[in-house]
């Protein structure tokens, strides 16, 4: 996780001479740092969650994440939607492969 945490704060970095830049950084460079992040930020929450999160079942029981939290039930449905709908592949290691597959 904390090589994850690493290339996510060198893409935050990124952004932030981005912002400062003057005149302002191309279209192109925003686009291709939006993917950046997403991936970054996604690898960090994959790894968070199966490190603290995720209780594993005895080998007696399928596991399957249902991307449930005990917490959503204080949501109203439409945020535990939106909530649930983003925790899709959270438990997708192959998402925790760099660009060169390491």
């Amino acid at each position: 996780i904390e090589r994850f945490r690493k290339t996510l704060s060198e893409s935050l970095e990124r952004a932030a001479r981005l912002l400062d830049a003057d005149p302002a950084g191309p279209s192109d460079a925003w686009l291709e740092l939006a993917e950046t992040l997403q991936r970054d930020c996604r690898r960090v929450a994959s790894a968070s969650y199966c490190l603290h999160e995720w209780a594993e079942p005895d080998d007696a029981h399928a596991d399957v994440d249902e991307r449930v939290d005990p917490t959503d039930e204080r949501l109203d449905p439409a945020e535990r939607a939106r909530r649930r709908a983003r925790r899709a592949g959270r438990r997708n290691v192959r998402l925790w492969q760099d660009d060169r597959g390491a």
